[in-house]
């Protein structure tokens, strides 16, 4: 391998995009370029108009313009408490709700109809065919499933062979 060029990285590879790159993209190439964020600038500068509350441990670079600029001043190490208070706006905050109980933000209320439970956690008690012994599973999964193991449903097959 002698004539093998050199590996051209950022503005001198022929599939750089520039400003037109997506999300992932855009905030992988921020990991790469200013490392992990390490610690919250807001709790110990006190670099926005809002305090830390001090309880995140995850952090995440922040866009201060929000233009998604490749400059380091336009980034902000933020924990994600900070990070999505920053992030809340007007058109954000109108597609919210306040909750009435505790006065935190709740999804609007178009995601799931009053009284309704998400798939995963409708859990439905049933018998094993096999040992007879009662195992959940959840609602879409009551016509399909008939044991409760691995184990007992090598069994049935052995059974029917």
């Amino acid at each position: 391998m002698k004539n093998v060029p050199p590996i051209k990285y950022g503005k001198e590879h022929w599939a750089w995009k520039g400003n037109d790159v997506g999300y992932f993209a855009l905030h992988s190439w921020i990991n790469r370029q200013f490392g992990k964020a390490i610690r919250c600038d807001n709790r110990e500068r006190r670099a926005l108009n809002f305090p830390c509350r001090g309880i995140s441990n995850n952090f995440e670079w922040c866009s201060k313009s929000r233009e998604y600029k490749r400059k380091k001043n336009d980034w902000i190490a933020l924990c994600r408490s900070c990070h999505r208070l920053y992030d809340m706006t007007k058109e954000k905050l109108e597609k919210l709700k306040v909750n009435g109980k505790k006065g935190n933000l709740i999804p609007h209320s178009g995601w799931f109809k009053k009284g309704q439970k998400p798939w995963n956690k409708t859990r439905i008690f049933k018998k094993c065919t096999q040992c007879h012994k009662k195992f959940r599973t959840i609602e879409s999964d009551l016509e399909r499933r008939k044991t409760c193991s691995f184990e007992c449903r090598n069994l049935s097959y052995k059974k029917h062979d």
